[in-house]
């Protein structure tokens, strides 16, 4: 199974690769919008010279969460020195960042799955039980990708059907640690995790498995799952 986002593809580690608090889901507190600092550039007369202001874009989630979880609105900031509004009289020249509908949506999505799924906690990726040759990019400081099935929380649904814990998640920063063990040393990467927006699977029937020929009770997952599956490859 391989995990797609971010312009990153990732082949998943095995479920006994892996260490994770089996008993613990957090909910992160809402994030119900984004807002993105930037610069706005204006034509000063008086100076005959090009100056640059604050300025800022709000996106929202677009209906896209409950309305109790908007009550206290709290949002993520990025800052950024990217020029997002011109009001130079076209003396400016320069390339200026005008949103689409679509990174609008694209952005809903972004706090939809980051304010409703579900988090495992304490998941460690260690060199005891993950090789250290396949799993290099989950053992050091650097992005990596992950996604859950056949878990004690596939049951567990969210109001679209889905498995609370499904999709890809992305490791954004951590803890290493280096012990040794039995003569052995030992790296561990315990990472925190971050959903990553899914797109909407295809799969609605048994015959939308095709080309994969399985029978149900040869099926290791619960149908839910089969939302976070975009595509079969041999």
């Amino acid at each position: 199974m391989t995990a797609e986002s971010g312009g990153r593809t990732q082949a998943v580690l095995a479920g006994d690769q892996i260490k994770v608090d089996a008993h613990t889901l957090t909910l992160p507190e809402p994030v119900s919008k984004v807002t993105v600092k930037g610069k706005k550039v204006k034509w000063d007369q008086s100076q005959g010279a090009l100056i640059f202001e604050d300025a800022q874009i709000d996106f929202t989630d677009q209906g896209r969460l409950p309305p109790n979880l908007k009550e206290t609105i709290k949002s993520s900031i990025f800052e950024s020195d990217a020029i997002i509004a011109d009001e130079s009289q076209g003396h400016w020249h320069g390339q200026v960042w005008r949103l689409t509908d679509a990174q609008r949506s694209q952005w809903a999505e972004w706090i939809k799955a980051c304010t409703i799924r579900l988090r495992p906690q304490k998941l460690t990726v260690t060199s005891a039980k993950a090789d250290i040759d396949l799993a290099e990019q989950n053992l050091q400081p650097a992005p990596s990708l992950y996604a859950f099935i056949s878990n004690r929380y596939t049951r567990l649904l969210s109001d679209d059907g889905t498995p609370a814990t499904s999709g890809v998640w992305m490791a954004i920063g951590g803890t290493l640690s280096f012990t040794w063990a039995h003569d052995r040393p030992i790296l561990s990467n315990e990472i925190n995790l971050w959903p990553m927006p899914t797109i909407p699977s295809q799969i609605s029937r048994w015959q939308d498995l095709a080309p994969i020929a399985l029978a149900w009770n040869k099926l290791a997952i619960t149908w839910g799952e089969f939302s976070q599956i975009t595509y079969f490859q041999r």
